[in-house]
């Protein structure tokens, strides 16, 4: 890199990952990976930089903060409160499904292979088209379609009480082989000051 970065060694580096065939070189670089709206799917990106880590001759296991989940999250005084502000949150999957598709899908956001794929499924391609799995792998819904009870039951929103959203993200944690940082979005479209 010209020229060099001011800061040797350089800083930290965290690369965005959403599928299973962009983790190996952000494994083999020792860099953090974070993974965004991915839900259960976070396993798998998980475990292959677990395995490329110890493929690339690295005896430790993976530090935990090398693992980064970005997850919707709403919380209320109670449930009803919390599923409300879930509801507001999830307004990003219904609203990004109208932006124009080369907005949407970039040349090298989404891999060409799985671009294709899509392509050939649907007749469209990109982020209106991406699935939501349960933790046994079955497909729930698109992301377009999903409701609140389907986008928490694919590890993609934690909402309820405090509590509530506690025991979801203790169980995602657990279910994905752990993370060292949780990333929230809990803001979006029309919501207001006081629910964000």
């Amino acid at each position: 890199i010209w020229p060099r970065p001011w800061q040797q060694p350089h800083p930290p580096v965290w690369v965005s990952v959403n599928s299973v065939g962009s983790v190996r070189p952000v494994a083999e670089r020792g860099y953090t990976l974070g993974t965004v709206m991915t839900g259960y799917g976070a396993k798998n990106i998980f475990d292959e930089y677990r395995r490329v880590w110890r493929a690339s001759g690295h005896a430790e296991p993976v530090p935990l903060e090398r693992l980064v989940y970005c997850c919707f999250m709403a919380c209320g005084n109670d449930e009803a409160e919390g599923l409300r502000r879930g509801n507001d949150v999830m307004a990003y999957l219904r609203t990004n499904a109208i932006i124009a598709e080369q907005f949407r899908t970039p040349p090298g956001y989404i891999p060409a292979q799985m671009l294709a794929s899509q392509f050939k499924r649907t007749g469209r391609a990109g982020f209106s088209e991406l699935g939501l799995f349960d933790k046994d792998g079955n497909r729930i819904s698109g992301f377009v379609d999903a409701t609140v009870a389907d986008t928490m039951r694919g590890g993609l929103l934690f909402a309820g009480t405090p509590d509530q959203v506690y025991r979801q993200i203790v169980e995602f944690y657990e279910t994905v082989g752990g993370f060292g940082a949780l990333m929230m979005m809990a803001q979006a479209g029309t919501m207001s000051h006081r629910d964000t």
